[in-house]
């Protein structure tokens, strides 16, 4: 299955080595760990990143040739309803006739995880759901 974005969390001691525009940061509170978040298109590079207090962070791929607006509604509300706090959304891509979403969440044990697993693949128009783990780069 196709990724729409590539990702890996870094701890803080990496961040300053990635970043290009160091002066114009503010460091109020700083997070132990950093979600990097990048997509690549021939066009361009996006790169996005997000302070984390908490790990594991993980990734939903889901996907769908009838996903509607009310399918990503109701898969919210089964992360927000379990103390799921979400990082990042790609947002929903069409390609090859098919709809795909990206959600970046952490805060789920593995009970909750099941659980919710369970209800998103049971949403009207979500035809695959693929869990990952994002990794700490080293």
């Amino acid at each position: 299955m196709e990724h729409l974005t590539t990702s890996y969390v870094i701890n803080q001691s990496h961040l300053s080595s990635l970043l290009l525009q160091q002066k114009d940061l503010i460091f109020d509170n700083p997070s132990p760990y950093y979600l990097v978040i990048y997509s690549l298109t021939a066009q361009f590079m996006k790169i996005i990143i997000y302070p984390v207090k908490t790990l594991p962070i993980r990734k939903y791929l889901i996907s769908g040739k009838q996903i509607q607006h009310e399918s990503l509604e109701e898969l919210l509300n089964h992360l927000s309803n379990k103390d799921c706090i979400i990082v990042h959304t790609s947002g929903i891509i069409y390609k090859d006739n098919c709809f795909f979403y990206e959600i970046y969440f952490t805060g789920l044990d593995s009970a909750n995880l099941a659980y919710v697993s369970k209800k998103i693949t049971q949403i009207s128009g979500i035809d695959f759901l693929h869990d990952s783990i994002i990794r700490v780069k080293e």
